[in-house]
C-alpha cells in the first residue's frame, strides 16, 4: 500500500517514474549489500554500520518516522530475542524462523520441495517472522519500515482474494466514505488488523480532503453501466 499520491503531468509518466524509482531501489539494495560484505571481510559488526547510519540522518536533521503501531508490537518479542542484535534473522537467530506449519528454517530446502515433505504453501512469511523484523527496524531508528511491516504482518491472516480487493477499494475514486469505513471494520472485526484497519481510515481522510472519493454521481453511473 502506497504511503502517498504523487499527481504527475503527462499520460505515461506514472510508468516512467516507477522505472526510475525501481532501479533506484535496485542500486540502493546493490550497494547495500557491498557495504555489508566489506563489513563482515573486515570483520566489523554490520549492526554498527546500520547504527552508524541512523546516526547520520539525526545528524543532518532528517526527521524521524512517526510510528503508528501500538506497543503491543514491540511486547511481542520473545524471551531471548533482541531486535538490536538478532539480525539478520536468517543467519543469527535461525531457529525463530519457520514456515506457516512450523517447519524450522534449516529443513526449507528445494529438496525438501522437491521431494514432497514441504508444499509451495509453505513458502510463505508468517506473522511472527515480520513483527519481529519489525522490531528490528524500529530499534535501528527505521519507525515508518516498522510500521510497514507490523501492517504486513496483520495481512498475512487476510485472504489473498479480499487483500486484491482492498487494493482496489483504495485506489482514487473507487470507493465511498462510508465504503471504506466499512472495509476497515471488516478488517479489525474479521481479521483482527486494526493497523491496517487505521490505515484505511487515514486514507479516507486523504481522499476526502483531495476530493478523490466516490461520489454518488459517480456511484449511479457506474450502476447505469
Amino acid at each position: 500500500m502506497a504511503r502517498k499520491l504523487i499527481w504527475l503531468d503527462r499520460p505515461g509518466d506514472g510508468s516512467r517514474l516507477k522505472l526510475v524509482l525501481n532501479s533506484w531501489i535496485l542500486c540502493t539494495v546493490e550497494n547495500l549489500a557491498e557495504s555489508l560484505a566489506l563489513a563482515r571481510a573486515l570483520g566489523f559488526d554490520e549492526r554498527r554500520f546500520f547504527g552508524g547510519i541512523g546516526a547520520r540522518r539525526r545528524a543532518v536533521g532528517e526527521p524521524p518516522g512517526r510510528s503508528r503501531a501500538p506497543e503491543r508490537v514491540d511486547s511481542m518479542a520473545p524471551v531471548g530475542f533482541d531486535p538490536s542484535t538478532d539480525y539478520p534473522l536468517g543467519s543469527r537467530r535461525p531457529d525463530l524462523v519457520c514456515t506457516p506449519a512450523g517447519t524450522p528454517l534449516a529443513e526449507v530446502t528445494l529438496e525438501a520441495l522437491r521431494a514432497g515433505r514441504i508444499g509451495g504453501e509453505e513458502l510463505r512469511v508468517t506473522a511472527e517472522t515480520l513483527r519481529r523484523q519489525a522490531d528490528v527496524a524500529r530499534a535501528a531508528g527505521r519507525d515508518s519500515l516498522a510500521d510497514n511491516l507490523a501492517r504486513a504482518a496483520e495481512l498475512t491472516a487476510v485472504p489473498d482474494d479480499v487483500i486484491l480487493d482492498l487494493y482496489t477499494a483504495l485506489r482514487p475514486r473507487r470507493s465511498s466514505a462510508a465504503e471504506l469505513d466499512g472495509w476497515a471494520d471488516r478488517l479489525e472485526r474479521t481479521y483482527d488488523a486494526p493497523l491496517v484497519a487505521a490505515f484505511v481510515r487515514d486514507a479516507a481522510a486523504v481522499y476526502e480532503e483531495r476530493g478523490l472519493l466516490r461520489t454518488q454521481r459517480e456511484h449511479a453511473g457506474a450502476a447505469a453501466v
